[in-house]
């Protein structure tokens, strides 16, 4: 289970998260709903590491990962951008998350998982494709591939169906809930369309800015 506790945040000397506590149970996706400017994106950055907390705690099954390593926190993100590898093809973006947290994986073991995942997303003929060459819901699923790869504990998704059109959109939210629901993967999902986490979550909380629950 994840456990955010009285989290927050300031940069630049603004507050930008302020107690903010959340638990996520293991296997289920939670949606954090709020406007622009209330610190949703920030949250995810301190879950994974990426933005230091000022002071509160993140742990997981127990284990206090507030000061713990991007890298060794297992936990995978979907950026809103996507954020490939435009010079690297569709197969080596998925391998490239497995060689950098799990380095000993030797050579079949990456191959076979990256062709699972490139299964998993609906995408086995892709492999030797650049990332230029797709469309913004392929790229979705790339960013989606990747971030599952190395098996992490929990996956955090950041408006992923943002600047799609609305019939692709629709089709991929159902995909990517097929897929955390057969992957049993816990989640944590960030967007500011209620029907976008109404279909996806188990749970939502809403949030307002300064971010607090």
């Amino acid at each position: 289970m994840l456990d955010v506790h009285n989290i927050c945040v300031v940069l630049g000397g603004t507050p930008i998260v302020q107690d903010f506590s959340l638990q996520i149970p293991t296997g289920t996706t939670t949606a954090l709903v709020g406007p622009s400017g209330s610190g949703k994106t920030t949250i995810l950055h301190a879950i994974c590491g990426i933005t230091p907390v000022t002071s509160g705690s993140v742990s997981y099954d127990g284990r206090d990962i507030t000061n713990t390593p991007i890298h060794q926190r297992k936990i995978g993100m979907v950026f809103q951008d996507s954020d490939l590898f435009p010079h690297l093809t569709v197969w080596h973006n998925i391998a490239f998350g497995l060689a950098f947290v799990t380095p000993r994986l030797g050579a079949r073991a990456v191959a076979e998982r990256v062709q699972e995942l490139l299964a998993l997303v609906g995408m086995e003929t892709f492999g030797d494709r650049r990332i230029d060459d797709l469309s913004g819901g392929e790229q979705r699923r790339v960013a989606l591939a990747r971030a599952l790869a190395p098996w992490p504990h929990l996956l955090l998704l950041d408006e992923p169906f943002s600047a799609l059109d609305s019939a692709l959109r629709l089709r991929l939210i159902a995909d990517i809930g097929d897929i955390l629901s057969a992957t049993r993967t816990t989640a944590l999902i960030v967007t500011h369309d209620p029907a976008e986490a109404e279909i996806l979550a188990t749970r939502t909380v809403s949030i307002s800015s300064p971010s607090t629950t």
